[in-house]
């Protein structure tokens, strides 16, 4: 099931506490996202969210290295 695999994702990011809620808040958003997009008729709406969701997602679980590619 998805929300099994984004809670394994979540802990595997260091999230063990949170990673249930976490995951079934992404899920949530991911259905939001994709019924709103789909009633109104606007396939730019998901893009949008999307950038959204990744820097949401980016300020809960950063980089160990403190985003240093190095």
């Amino acid at each position: 099931m998805l929300r099994d695999w984004l809670r394994e994702r979540f802990e595997d990011l260091g999230r063990s506490t949170d990673a249930e809620e976490l995951a079934l808040y992404i899920l949530m958003l991911s259905q939001g996202i994709a019924t709103l997009s789909n009633a109104l008729g606007d396939r730019d709406y998901v893009q949008r969210e999307v950038e959204r969701v990744e820097n949401w997602l980016a300020m809960q679980c950063p980089p160990a290295n403190g985003g240093n590619k190095n």
